[in-house]
């Protein structure tokens, strides 16, 4: 059922992308010989041709968070061909026991046409060309990570995503410079049943297993997700016993340490007014 889900998000996407970009015929461009060095810096000049698959292998929340490059589809990496398509065993280096399902690789990739992949980095890229050249392809061009583009077709992200039970968002920090991120899991009646907090320095590191400023910020939003879990919060009811604390109505018997709560509430505050 899972796998008919994420399929039929797939086609959605297809659909938009088929809907939104222009092709232009291969006959008005010299063919393509597999030999080429196609890369994101002139990526433009390869774009919207109709003899080229363009895929996107990042997770589908990438494309919301960060954005992507019009006219490229995604077929995510991670969330579905890894351990559907081949099982790794966490390796990056392809070899042909690690394929359990050529026909749906196969489904996914089109064999008549020239291939062009990104990610986040070349990782996963050359993983998947190494996987399709054992399956004859030949034509499959690694570009780059998606923030090597500077071109003209980025589609911007804004921070945030909803995709069926699961919401994502993201509030910066303007005197630190610090990206606190907020990723959930909610039932049917939106209470999370799963939730993680995060924070990322300027370089997207993470310092959630850190001790800044006298904050142990792995303490600190361990205790709020637990809490929310447990006492199975919405978003809504967190950010009420939140403000609670800040305003003092309810005693902080949790010790939440009160120097976060602020800017853990702006980031729930944008994540509710979202989802709702």
């Amino acid at each position: 059922m899972k796998k008919m889900i994420f399929l039929l998000i797939l086609l959605c996407f297809t659909i938009v992308l088929k809907g939104c970009t222009q092709t232009i015929k291969a006959t008005d461009f010299d063919p393509l010989d597999g030999e080429e060095n196609i890369r994101m810096n002139n990526l433009d000049s390869y774009m919207f041709r109709d003899d080229v698959q363009y895929v996107d292998l990042r997770n589908l929340e990438a494309r919301f968070e960060a954005g992507y490059i019009d006219g490229f589809e995604p077929i995510p990496f991670f969330d579905y061909l890894d351990n559907n398509g081949f099982y790794r065993n966490d390796t990056y280096e392809f070899n042909k026991d690690q394929l359990i399902d050529e026909k749906l690789i196969r489904s996914f990739f089109k064999e008549d046409k020239a291939i062009f992949l990104y990610s986040d980095g070349c990782i996963r890229s050359e993983y998947i060309r190494s996987l399709l050249s054992y399956l004859g392809y030949e034509k499959v061009y690694v570009l780059g990570g998606f923030f090597e583009y500077s071109g003209n077709n980025v589609v911007e992200g804004d921070g945030k995503y909803k995709l069926g039970d699961k919401v994502y968002g993201t509030y910066l920090d303007d005197d630190s410079n610090l990206l606190y991120t907020l990723s959930a899991t909610l039932d049917m009646g939106r209470k999370m049943i799963d939730v993680r907090f995060d924070i990322q320095d300027e370089q997207k590191n993470s310092l959630r297993s850190m001790t800044q400023n006298d904050v142990d910020y792995l303490e600190t939003f361990t205790i709020i997700e637990n809490l929310s879990i447990n006492e199975m919060m919405t978003l809504y009811q967190l950010k009420l016993y939140l403000l609670d604390i800040t305003n003092k109505e309810v005693s902080n018997d949790l010790n939440i340490n009160v120097k976060v709560i602020d800017n853990i509430l702006s980031l729930i505050e944008d994540v509710v007014t979202y989802t709702n």
